[in-house]
């Protein structure tokens, strides 16, 4: 069953402003990170919603004693990791939604008073934005800001999901391509910023680990995968030589020279010298549409599982 807050017979919950999405498969120590970190923020209006696809029964054992917030959760077999986003997404019902992964971890302090605003000021508008960040990506003792100082607008040809609140507008109608296993997560993005346009709020949301499906070059099949997912022959290109990057340089030097271009290296995110205004793009912006083939609005996109809810068989 979903577990919620306890509260008085007379109280009302209030509507939910920020939904938060966990996915996890048989990483309890990983859940437990992302867990704790989104403990300083979690209040009335926000909801933690976690994804289990493990096999085992350390993360249901672990979510059925957990009290804290709003949370909602389930767990069974998935296609996928896009296929269990989207059951997160149909189960999602905040004005805005971001994926926190298991692993990830938002950053500290979190910036909720500013996101708050932004939010509240986003909902005003016709066709909400999305909501992009800054992230810190992290190898070892090395953490890495993306996009980097001074290259702010690479975030909207670029963005982690990570960092990226997609409002309700869009998720209502929209959910990952299944038939995209590595890239779905980039396609989903960009199809956000392309119909509803994107506001860059100058502000760290989260860090996650570098080593993922998208940050690491170790196994072929899946380079040969994200070969075939890439149309561009510029990026066919650019994947080919971190492949072979991949397999000459120490790990530590290959993520630095990845990140000596379009990231900044640092220490301590309080330091940053980060810039204090906004940035926007527009919706049907050209930088976006001409490096992908989006279906219609409201069309979900081949291999999409077309959840509007959850099997009640999979709820716990």
């Amino acid at each position: 069953m979903d577990q919620t807050v306890n509260r008085t017979a007379n109280e009302v919950e209030p509507p939910i402003t920020l939904s938060i999405i966990t996915i996890v498969r048989n990483d309890l120590p990983g859940l437990t990170t992302s867990c704790y970190s989104l403990g300083p923020i979690l209040a009335s209006d926000i909801e933690h919603i976690v994804v289990d696809g493990s096999t085992d029964s350390d993360v249901r054992n672990f979510l059925s004693l957990r009290r804290t917030g709003r949370l909602k959760w389930i767990s069974g077999p998935d296609d996928g990791i896009y296929d269990a986003m989207n059951k997160g997404l149909a189960l999602a019902s905040g004005s805005y939604v971001l994926f926190l992964n298991a692993g990830d971890r938002f950053q500290s302090p979190f910036p909720m008073a500013g996101l708050r605003t932004l939010i509240s000021r986003s909902q005003a508008e016709e066709i909400p934005p999305l909501i992009l960040g800054y992230s810190a990506e992290v190898y070892g003792k090395r953490k890495y800001l993306r996009p980097g100082l001074g290259r702010e607008t690479d975030v909207f040809m670029a963005p982690s999901h990570q960092a990226t609140f997609y409002p309700r507008h869009f998720i209502d109608t929209n959910r990952f391509r299944c038939d995209m296993p590595v890239g779905g997560d980039g396609e989903f993005t960009a199809r956000g910023i392309y119909y509803c346009g994107a506001v860059f709020f100058p502000a760290v949301i989260c860090e996650f680990l570098l080593g993922g499906v998208s940050t690491s070059y170790s196994r072929v099949n899946v380079v040969l995968r994200r070969l075939k997912e890439t149309t561009s022959p510029v990026q066919q290109l650019k994947l080919l030589t971190k492949l072979v990057l991949w397999r000459v340089l120490p790990r530590k030097l290959f993520y630095d020279l990845m990140a000596s271009y379009k990231y900044t290296r640092f220490t301590d995110a309080a330091a940053l010298p980060l810039p204090a205004g906004e940035l926007h793009i527009p919706r049907y912006a050209d930088a976006i549409g001409s490096n992908w083939k989006f279906e219609p609005m409201g069309v979900f996109p081949p291999g999409a599982a077309k959840y509007s809810h959850v099997p009640t068989d999979q709820r716990n």
